[in-house]
C-alpha cells in the first residue's frame, strides 16, 4: 500500500511539473520576460492614457478585455484596500456612490487564492492568480480521472486538455475558470457518491460546491450544478436504481449541497438581498432569453477562429456575442479523435457504460440550452434561468468531451488493434465534416466580399493539420504497440492544439504599461479627498478610475443598484442636471475635441477650469454640494415616480431641501443657515460626519441608500432615510454632534454566523471521523 501511495504521489508531482511546463509556454512574457498577465492596452485606446501607450500602438490584443480591467481589477484593489484598512470588503464606495461588493460574489473576496492580491501588489497577484487557476484546472482534472478510475496516460490527456480547452484559456482573466477549476471534483464526487462510497463523495462534493461557490461566478456556477444534477439523474433512471441504491446518494449529495450553502451564506445571502435591490436581475428576468449562442457558431467545435478574433481584429459573426463565446467550444482535434475511437469494437468501455451514456445525454441537454433550442426553450421561463446568459450552459458539454475523449482512449489502448477497427473512428467524423462544409458555403459569399477567404482556408487548413495528427497518431498503434510512447505524444498534441487555438487572446504587458501613473491621475489622487469625479463626460469608460482610488459617478459592474439606475432612466436630461449638485460630484473631466456632456456652454460660470492633464480638462463644478451638508427644510416624498415629478418643478433645490422618503419624525421647514457638516473620516464600511447644526436639520450625505447601512448620532441609534431618492439621511437636532454610518448589514451578520458554524461543525466531525479511524487501526493492529 504505500508502494502505491508513493507512485500515485510522483505520478500526481510528474503531472504538476508537466502543467506549469506547459503553462510556462503558454505566458512565456510572464515566466521568461516579467510581464504580467493584466490586459492593460484596454486602457490605451483613448484619452487620458493613449498619450502613454507603447511605441507602435493602434488597438489593444483582445480589447473585449475590458471587464478585466473596468470590473475586476477595481474588485481586487478595493478588497485589498479594505483588508489592509482591517475592514470586511463588504462595500465598494468608488462607483454609483457606493455599491455593495461581497454581495456581487464576482468579487470571491473568501475564495482561497484570492489572497494573492493581497499578499503581493494588485497586478502581480492577478497574474499569479491567472497562472494558478488554470493548473488548478488540470490538477483537479487529473484526481478526478484518476479518482474514477481512468489510467495514467488518459488522465494526463483529460488534465491538458482540460487545463488548456479553449473555454479555460479564454477566460482565464474572469472567475468563469476559477469555477470551472472544481467542476471536476464536483464530478468526481457524484462519481464516488454512485460508487457507493459515500463519505468521500459527500466530503468531495461539500468541497467542490463550496469552493465552486466561493470562486465567484453564480450563473457560471449555477450552469454547472444544474449540469451535474442532470448527470446524476440520468444515472439514477439508466441503472434503474432501487431502495438503498437509490436514496442513499439522494442523501448524500443533498446533505452534502446543504453543507455547501450553509459554509457560504456569508456570501449567498448578502448576494440574494443584492439582487432584490439592483435593476439587472429583474431587467433580465423580464425580457427575452439573452446571450445564447447562435447555430452557425457550432462550426466553431472543430475549426476555433473561423469567425475570426479580436486579437487579429477580423471578427465579423454579427449575430454572436464576443469571439470568446464563439472560439470557446472548441475541444482540440486530439479530443475528437478519441470520442469517435468510443466506437471502436472492445470490452474496456464497458467499465464506463453508464458513464459514457449519461455523459453523452448531459452533452446534448447542455448544447440545446447553449443555443436556446426549440425543444429546450420552455426551461428558460424557469426561475433563474430566464436571467441568466443561456451560452454559460456550454461548459458542461466542455467538460465532457475531454473526459469520454480520455474514456475513448483507454478504450483504444486496452488492447492490440487491428487497422480496420480504425475505420470506426473515420465513420464518426463524416458528421463533422459535413457541418464544416455547410458552414463553409452558407457564408461563402460574406467571406469573399470581406476578403477573409485566405484566412478562413488557414484556419482550415491547422484543423485539417491536428485533425491528421491527431487519428494518425492513434491509427499507428494497429502497427506499432507502444502506448505509453504514442499517449505521451498525444498529450503534447492536444497541448500545442488549443495553444494555437487561443494564441495572442490573452496578452501580457510590461509593468510600466499596466494602469500606469500618468498626470491626470496624480492630479486627481492630490484633490481634496474625498472627491467624485464624472467622468464619463470626458469620454473615459467607466470603471478604470477606482482602481487607482478615485471615485466616480457611475462604475462598471455585473450587477447595478436598483436606486441610481432607475433614478437616471426616469428623469430628463435637464432634471438629472438639477440633482447633480446634491450627488458631490465636484469635478468634471472634458476632451475638447468633442461637445461638453455636461453645461459647460450653458453656464459657463458654474465651472472653472483647473487645468489640462493628458488631453483631457478638468473642471470643478462650484454649485456642487460637498460630500455631507446639512438642509433646515424636508419635504416627504412617497417614492421615485413623486421625486421624479417634483424634479420638474421650479422650486425643486436639492441644495436647499431634502426630499424624504417616508415620514420625519417631526416637520422640518426651517430657514436660514442650516450649519456645517465635516467628514472627519471614511473608509470602505464606516463614515464618520462632524456636525455643528443651528437648528434642527437633516444630515445628507452624498452616498448611496442601502439596506444595512446604520446610523448612530453621539453613540445612540438614529434610523437612516432615502433622501433625493438615491442618497442616505439622518434627522439630526441643533447643536454640535458626531454621526457615523457603518456597514454590516443583517444579511451578512446571519450568513457569517451560519458559515463559521457549519465549517466548525465541518472541522469537528472530521476530526471526530479521523480519531475513530486511528482508533480503528489501533484496534486492528
Amino acid at each position: 500500500m504505500h508502494d502505491g501511495r508513493t507512485r500515485s504521489f510522483r505520478s500526481a508531482l510528474l503531472q504538476a511539473l508537466l502543467l506549469l511546463a506547459l503553462l510556462v509556454a503558454v505566458f512565456p512574457g510572464f515566466f521568461l520576460r516579467g510581464e504580467l498577465i493584466v490586459p492593460g492596452d484596454v486602457l490605451m485606446q483613448s484619452p487620458p492614457w493613449s498619450y502613454h501607450a507603447p511605441p507602435g500602438f493602434k488597438d489593444p490584443h483582445n480589447r473585449v478585455m475590458v471587464d478585466v480591467v473596468a470590473a475586476f481589477m477595481p474588485y481586487y484593489a478595493i478588497t485589498r484596500a479594505s483588508i489592509l484598512e482591517g475592514e470586511w470588503p463588504l462595500w465598494n464606495q468608488l462607483e454609483y456612490l457606493g455599491v455593495p461588493m461581497l454581495a456581487n460574489m464576482q468579487n470571491a473576496a473568501f475564495y482561497p487564492p484570492r489572497l494573492l492580491h493581497v499578499i503581493f501588489d494588485v497586478f502581480l497577484g492577478q497574474s499569479l492568480y491567472v497562472v494558478l487557476k488554470l493548473w488548478l484546472c488540470g490538477m483537479t482534472a487529473f484526481l478526478c480521472a484518476r479518482g474514477i478510475g481512468l489510467k495514467e496516460w488518459p488522465s494526463r490527456f483529460f488534465s491538458v486538455a482540460w487545463m488548456l480547452s479553449s473555454y479555460n484559456v479564454l477566460w482565464c482573466a474572469w472567475s468563469l475558470t476559477d469555477v470551472a477549476a472544481w467542476l471536476p471534483i464536483l464530478f468526481l464526487g457524484v462519481e464516488l457518491t454512485l460508487d457507493g462510497r459515500y463519505r468521500r463523495g459527500f466530503y468531495a462534493t461539500a468541497l467542490a460546491g463550496t469552493l465552486l461557490l466561493f470562486a465567484g461566478h453564480p450563473e457560471t456556477a449555477f450552469a454547472m450544478g444544474v449540469g451535474m444534477g442532470l448527470y446524476f439523474l440520468f444515472r439514477l433512471a439508466f441503472e434503474r436504481r432501487w431502495g438503498r441504491r437509490l436514496w442513499m446518494p439522494v442523501v448524500t449529495l443533498g446533505g452534502a449541497w446543504t453543507l455547501v450553502l450553509l459554509v457560504c451564506a456569508s456570501m449567498i445571502l448578502p448576494f440574494v438581498e443584492y439582487l432584490l435591490n439592483s435593476s439587472t436581475f429583474f431587467d433580465r428576468e423580464h425580457g427575452e432569453p439573452v446571450m445564447f449562442l447562435t447555430p452557425g457558431t457550432i462550426i466553431s467545435f472543430w475549426v476555433p477562429r473561423f469567425f475570426g478574433t479580436y486579437a487579429e481584429r477580423n471578427y465579423w459573426n454579427s449575430s454572436g456575442f464576443t469571439s470568446q463565446s464563439d472560439s470557446m467550444m472548441y475541444a482540440g482535434m486530439a479530443v475528437w479523435a478519441g470520442v469517435a475511437l468510443l466506437f471502436a469494437k472492445g470490452d474496456a468501455r464497458k467499465a464506463h457504460r453508464a458513464r459514457i451514456a449519461c455523459l453523452s445525454a448531459s452533452i446534448v441537454v447542455s448544447i440545446l440550452l447553449t443555443f436556446d433550442s426549440p425543444p429546450l426553450q420552455w426551461v428558460t421561463k424557469l426561475p433563474m434561468f430566464g436571467s441568466m446568459y443561456l451560452f454559460y450552459h456550454a461548459t458542461v458539454a466542455i467538460f465532457a468531451f475531454p473526459l469520454l475523449s480520455a474514456i475513448g482512449m483507454e478504450h483504444w489502448f486496452s488492447r492490440p488493434r487491428k487497422a480496420r477497427e480504425f475505420l470506426w473512428a473515420l465513420v464518426a467524423v463524416v458528421p463533422a465534416v459535413a457541418i464544416v462544409w455547410y458552414g463553409y458555403n452558407f457564408n461563402y459569399g460574406l467571406l469573399r466580399t470581406s476578403r477573409m477567404l485566405d484566412y478562413i482556408h488557414f484556419q482550415f487548413e491547422l484543423a485539417v493539420l491536428f485533425a491528421v495528427l491527431s487519428f494518425l497518431l492513434f491509427a499507428v498503434y494497429a502497427f506499432w504497440k507502444k502506448p505509453r510512447v504514442l499517449m505521451a505524444v498525444i498529450v503534447l498534441v492536444i497541448a500545442a492544439d488549443q495553444m494555437v487555438a487561443t494564441r495572442g487572446l490573452n496578452p501580457t504587458l510590461e509593468r510600466k504599461y499596466v494602469f500606469p501613473d500618468i498626470p491626470l491621475t496624480q492630479f486627481l489622487q492630490s484633490l481634496e479627498q474625498p472627491a467624485r469625479v464624472g467622468t464619463g463626460e470626458g469620454n473615459v469608460a467607466s470603471g478604470l478610475m477606482p482602481v487607482y482610488g478615485i471615485e466616480e459617478l457611475l462604475g462598471y459592474d455585473g450587477l447595478y443598484p436598483a436606486r441610481i439606475i432607475r433614478l437616471m432612466k426616469a428623469v430628463e436630461p435637464e432634471e438629472w442636471q438639477a440633482i447633480l449638485p446634491a450627488l458631490a460630484v465636484g469635478y468634471y473631466l472634458n476632451d475638447p475635441r468633442f461637445d461638453p456632456l455636461f453645461p459647460l456652454k450653458e453656464e459657463p460660470e458654474r465651472y472653472r477650469l483647473l487645468g489640462t492633464f493628458d488631453g483631457l480638462e478638468v473642471y470643478r463644478d462650484t454649485k456642487a454640494m460637498p460630500l455631507a451638508f446639512l438642509t433646515a427644510e424636508a419635504r416627504s416624498v412617497k417614492g421615485l415616480d413623486d421625486f421624479v415629478a417634483l424634479s420638474g418643478q421650479p422650486d425643486f433645490d436639492v441644495t436647499r431641501v431634502a426630499y424624504v422618503e417616508g415620514e420625519l419624525s417631526k416637520p422640518l421647514t426651517g430657514s436660514g443657515a442650516a450649519g456645517t457638516a465635516t467628514v472627519a473620516r471614511r473608509t470602505t464600511n464606516h463614515v464618520v460626519v462632524d456636525v455643528d447644526a443651528a437648528q434642527r436639520v437633516v444630515l445628507v450625505l452624498a452616498d448611496a441608500y442601502y439596506p444595512g447601512w446604520r446610523a448612530t448620532v453621539d453613540g445612540e441609534d438614529l434610523r437612516v432615510l432615502p433622501v433625493n431618492h438615491v442618497l442616505r439621511g439622518v434627522e439630526v437636532e441643533a447643536g454640535k454632534h458626531r454621526v457615523e454610518f457603518v456597514y454590516f448589514p443583517g444579511s451578512f451578520r446571519i450568513g457569517l454566523t451560519l458559515s463559521v458554524l457549519a465549517c466548525l461543525g465541518s472541522i469537528g466531525w472530521i476530526g471526530w471521523e479521523w480519531a475513530r479511524g486511528r482508533r480503528r487501526g489501533v484496534g486492528q493492529v
